[in-house]
C-alpha cells in the first residue's frame, strides 16, 4: 500500500471518528438546552374558567326563522324557555355544551384588516350563544360561509377578531327544530311504585298486577 492510500486511509478513519464522537458518543451536558415538552394543544372552541359551567344555551338559525333558548335547572336537567315552556331532552342539551367545550379550533386565523362580509359574518346563518353562571354577558359563536379548503364553515365569537373552522359534523349537531329538543316521554311518572297497569283496545281488556318482585295477570284471567 502506497503511503499516499494509507494516509487516505487514515483521514477517513479520523473522520468517521470525529462523526461518532460528536453525534453518538458525545456524552450530555446539563447545559445544553433539551425540552420534552409538547407542541401548545389548539384551544378548546368554548373556553370555561374554574367553576364556571354553562346555565343558558341559545341556537339562532336565522335561515329557517327560529330562536330555541334552554335553561339549566340543576344537573344533567334542562328545559325550553323560549318559544315554549316545557322539558327538553336534557342529555341531548348537554351534548350541545360539551361539543362546545370539547371541540377544537382549527386553522385558526386572524381577521384584522378583513370585512365581515368575505367570511359572511355580516349576516351570520347560525348563531349559538351561551350565558354562564359567572358572566351574565351572552357570549356568541357566529357560523358565516362555507369554507373554501374544506368541508365546515367559518365561525368566530362575537367581538372577537380571531376566526377558525369548524367541521360539518359539528354543524349538523345544532341542526335541530323544536320538536327533536323538547322531551318525548310519554308517561310523566310520579316517584310513587307502579302497583297496577291496564290497557284497553277494541278487542280486549288487560290489566297486570304488581305483587313483590312478580306481575300478575288479573285481566281476562
Amino acid at each position: 500500500m502506497s503511503w499516499r492510500r494509507t494516509c487516505f486511509v487514515l483521514a477517513l478513519l479520523a473522520l468517521a471518528s470525529g462523526f461518532y464522537y460528536w453525534n453518538v458518543h458525545r456524552p450530555f451536558s446539563p447545559d445544553a438546552a433539551f425540552s420534552l415538552a409538547q407542541e401548545p394543544a389548539r384551544e378548546r372552541i368554548l373556553k370555561l374558567g374554574p367553576g364556571e359551567a354553562v346555565d343558558h344555551l341559545t341556537i339562532r338559525d336565522r335561515a329557517q326563522g327560529t330562536e330555541i333558548t334552554f335553561r339549566k335547572i340543576r344537573e344533567g336537567e334542562w328545559r325550553i324557555i323560549h318559544p315554549v315552556d316545557y322539558p327538553a331532552e336534557s342529555a341531548l342539551i348537554d351534548g350541545f355544551v360539551s361539543l362546545l367545550k370539547l371541540t377544537r379550533r382549527v386553522r385558526r386565523l386572524s381577521g384584522e384588516g378583513l370585512k365581515d362580509p368575505e367570511f359572511g359574518f355580516d349576516a351570520p346563518r347560525l348563531d349559538i350563544c351561551v350565558l354562564t353562571n359567572q358572566n351574565l354577558n351572552q357570549k356568541c359563536l357566529e357560523v358565516g360561509s362555507e369554507a373554501a379548503v374544506a368541508k365546515g364553515a367559518y365561525v368566530r365569537w362575537r367581538g372577537e377578531s380571531e376566526y377558525f373552522l369548524v367541521e360539518e359534523q359539528f354543524l349538523k349537531a345544532f341542526d335541530k327544530t323544536l320538536y327533536s329538543v323538547r322531551r318525548k316521554q310519554i308517561f310523566d311518572l310520579l316517584d310513587g311504585a307502579i302497583t297496577s297497569i291496564q290497557f284497553r283496545s277494541e278487542t280486549q281488556k288487560l290489566k297486570l298486577r304488581h305483587t313483590g318482585k312478580e306481575w300478575l295477570i288479573e285481566k281476562p284471567f
